[in-house]
């Protein structure tokens, strides 16, 4: 009888630990959740990626997929060596929150928001998170007045907000106030047309506090680092590293993927 008791407290032992160890798994951080083996693959969904590895007496910014960029100030073109910064893969482009952007021809997700699905994906690094205007664009892709979306820091409450207008319905969600500045923040935007969705993930967790309204530019492209129509005080200051945007809502496991990628990599596929 004594040696049955021993085995039941040794069961119930085993039984608490297992489930302790599952409830703080919850808990874990994202290094700690890499060992799952879950495969994602979103190759066939990006339609355009930016690593920003570009360094170099050339004003362009090279594409992994789909259309190149041009590095630009007020004045023109500039070398994309003069905005070259340590990013986190690898190199990152840096823009100084005045004059500085990247444009390029706007991709055909944005020219139909009312029926396309899509997600955008980056890295960022701001250098100042307090004064200016209420929104810093670090993204925007603008097709007219009443269809654009874009990521943006909320200069006075250190949250970043996607927004997507769509035939003037304006839909908005933002991060909690956990930004700070000098250091790397991985944002993704989703959005679902039939459902009328837009979701915000930080670090690949989802946020969902409520937005504010912002107006976009004027001219029909994608655009890092301002308002697409270089408006005073849109501007972003601070670092961006690989932009991808994707045909598609990302999956909550997709999205976890591409952020423990951040830890080297900038491939469009893995195991998390």
């Amino acid at each position: 009888m004594k040696a049955l008791k021993t085995i039941i407290a040794v069961i119930l032992v085993l039984t608490f630990t297992t489930h302790a160890d599952a409830w703080m798994g919850n808990s874990m951080t994202m290094t700690q959740q890499e060992s799952s083996g879950t495969a994602w693959d979103t190759t066939s969904a990006c339609t355009e990626q930016y690593k920003l590895n570009d360094n170099a007496a050339s004003s362009v910014i090279t594409a992994s997929v789909g259309g190149n960029l041009v590095y630009r100030n007020n004045i023109g073109p500039i070398n994309t060596s003069t905005g070259s910064v340590a990013g986190k893969i690898g190199l990152a482009m840096d823009f100084e929150g005045s004059i500085e952007y990247a444009n390029g021809t706007l991709p055909t997700v944005f020219d139909g928001i009312a029926t396309k699905d899509h997600s955008i994906s980056l890295w960022m690094n701001a250098d100042t998170l307090t004064g200016g205007a209420t929104f810093d664009r670090i993204f925007e892709a603008w097709f007219d007045a009443n269809n654009f979306v874009q990521i943006a820091t909320t200069q006075t409450t250190n949250e970043v907000q996607y927004i997507v207008e769509d035939a003037t319905t304006h839909r908005h969600v933002r991060t909690s106030n956990i930004l700070s500045t000098g250091a790397w923040f991985h944002v993704v935007g989703t959005w679902d047309a039939s459902e009328n969705t837009v979701r915000i993930y930080l670090n690949g967790v989802e946020h969902s506090n409520a937005g504010d309204n912002a107006t976009g530019g004027d001219t029909q492209e994608m655009r890092i680092g301002s308002r697409t129509d270089a408006a005073a005080l849109t501007f972003y200051n601070g670092r961006v590293d690989d932009l991808r945007i994707y045909v598609r809502v990302l999956t909550t496991t997709e999205i976890l993927g591409i952020y423990n990628n951040g830890a080297g990599t900038e491939d469009l596929s893995g195991t998390i």
